[in-house]
């Protein structure tokens, strides 16, 4: 008799409502591992970005250099980013920039650079470049103010494909506004996926219920048999939890692949391991996957069964 409790493959609509909810738990954990993803490549891009310290005429090189040790030492700052660019340097790259490598330079382009040198001033200014550290983006722009008023500084600038050359002058960080655009998109994202979650946790929770009432009359036989409340209990939960670790299981191994092709192909060692966020969500996916099929069930059994 216990059989007849069972839920069966011919049960097409209670499968197919913990296909359900298995596809939205999956369109939740793969928005949120997308959201990783965007944020996690925005702070790289961020760190990428080189800053640029337009020092003060006249400045001796025993100045600059002990400046450019002094930027070297601080924690905020990639020590291996900090590059010293003098004005003639300048001067040079903007040149083989606008005529090519030097040594393709013709005569006629060569005797245009040096009258131009001739006539003209450089008017490029000496430049210290640097990267900040990862974990001082958040404090961004009070760094660079700090740098704006040191005496030898005599402007900040810093320069991004995505933002092109700007002036440090607002408080914000050069990424802020497509970290909004993200978080805002992510979050329309996120609400219509927990949507489609509690639509399908409900979906599953009347499918179950109306099976529950289809077969109450034999439940009630039952009982009225002297069959315990744990015998027609456990026919149902431990059907769930089966189903829960089956799902979960299939989700986490999507979770896996979906991590593994949306992952960039650069190198963000720099930013430290994220794999703890990964790990996390697959935790919670599975309590929520465990809450929905079983708790659904439990709570299911209680209002139609023994109500």
């Amino acid at each position: 008799m216990k059989k007849n409790l069972l839920i069966t493959y011919k049960d097409k609509t209670y499968w197919l409502a913990v296909l359900g909810v298995g596809i939205a738990l999956y369109i939740l954990s793969f928005i949120i591992i997308r959201s990783i993803q965007q944020n996690t490549l925005a702070q790289y891009l961020q760190a990428q970005i080189p800053i640029a310290l337009v020092l003060q005429e006249k400045l001796s090189d025993a100045q600059i250099f002990d400046f450019q040790k002094s930027l070297e030492s601080k924690n905020t700052i990639q020590k291996n980013s900090v590059v010293y660019i003098s004005k003639n340097a300048a001067w040079n790259e903007m040149n083989e920039a606008l005529y090519g490598p030097k040594e393709n330079w013709t005569a006629a382009q060569l005797e245009e650079i040096n009258l131009t040198s001739q006539h003209l001033d450089n008017p490029l200014p000496n430049l210290i470049e640097f990267k900040l550290e990862p974990e001082a983006l958040e404090n961004w722009s009070s760094i660079l103010e700090e740098l704006q008023n040191n005496a030898l500084v005599a402007d900040v600038w810093y320069e991004s494909t995505l933002v092109g050359q700007k002036k440090i002058t607002e408080n914000h960080t050069p990424f802020s506004n497509m970290l909004n655009l993200i978080r805002q998109n992510n979050f329309w994202l996120l609400g219509f996926a927990i949507g489609i979650a509690l639509t399908a946790a409900l979906l599953f929770r009347n499918t179950l219920r109306w099976h529950l009432l289809v077969n109450k009359p034999l439940i009630q036989n039952l009982a009225l048999a002297g069959a315990p409340f744990t015998f027609i209990q456990s026919t149902y939960i431990s059907m769930a939890w089966k189903v829960s670790a089956f799902m979960v299981a299939i989700l986490w191994v999507l979770m896996l692949l979906t991590v593994y092709f949306l992952t960039p192909s650069i190198d963000m060692r720099i930013l430290g391991d994220i794999s703890f966020h990964y790990v996390l969500l697959a935790l919670v996916m599975a309590i929520f996957a465990i809450l929905i099929y079983v708790g659904v069930t439990y709570r299911s059994l209680a209002k139609v069964v023994y109500k």
